[in-house]
């Protein structure tokens, strides 16, 4: 039996009194995955913002915690051992849209599917692919995924990021280093950095294409 983190306690409590997040300990994590497989974390917070977010990284980050994200559980195999250390539940869903420029702004938590009806909604078009990605957001620029002939470099702007220093930036698509199934973010440069969230540039569409497009992939 792997032993628990020996910080646990005390990094429960430190969340609660700083962030006011209460964490679970010994949560099973199988629940959280699309294969419904994986041990318990040590200790898990679902995230529901953009802001508990930022603060329960940088705090992780400042006391040297082993820190995980998990987002939709997708692609995602977990040992039955589970995850030592603080196992961040990335909810932060928040999204702005502004149609007129065809820009819309989403936390790292949103899933892929939601952005694709949010911008259908929104008379968008370039983004319906989404709807086929599983994950969400922060794990769909990690990955550079893509579905139905569509990339995620395609029409990502840039993306708000966490260095491993708890400082925040905003990089721009080139910076992100995306390629197929590739990112920054999976090499020596992105090591340590959490994705806030992204911007993504679309166009302006017929709305009755666009559902019929995303009625195309629902079936």
């Amino acid at each position: 039996m792997i032993p628990v983190w020996s910080e646990r306690d005390e990094a429960g409590r430190e969340l609660e009194r700083r962030l006011g997040i209460r964490a679970e300990r010994d949560a099973s994590l199988a629940a959280h995955t699309t294969m419904r497989v994986g041990g318990p974390a040590d200790l898990l917070a679902t995230i529901r913002d953009r802001f508990a977010l930022r603060g329960a990284v940088r705090l992780a980050q400042s006391r040297g915690w082993p820190l995980t994200i998990l987002g939709r559980g997708s692609n995602v195999v977990i040992s039955d051992a589970g995850i030592r250390g603080l196992v961040i539940l990335n909810r932060s869903a928040g999204a702005t849209v502004d149609a007129a420029a065809g820009v819309i702004s989403a936390d790292s938590g949103l899933s892929m599917a939601k952005l694709s009806t949010i911008a259908a909604e929104a008379g968008l078009t370039g983004a319906e692919f989404t709807l086929a990605i599983p994950g969400n957001v922060g794990g769909a620029v990690w990955a550079s995924a893509g579905a139905h002939g569509g990339e995620i470099a395609q029409i990502i702007q840039g993306a708000t990021i966490l260095h491993a220093d708890g400082s925040e930036e905003e990089l721009a698509r080139e910076a992100l280093e995306l390629s197929y199934r590739s990112s920054r973010f999976k090499g020596e440069a992105g090591r340590g950095e959490v994705i806030l969230g992204a911007t993504f540039q679309l166009e302006h569409g017929d709305p009755e294409l666009i559902r019929g497009q995303l009625e195309e992939i629902r079936r």
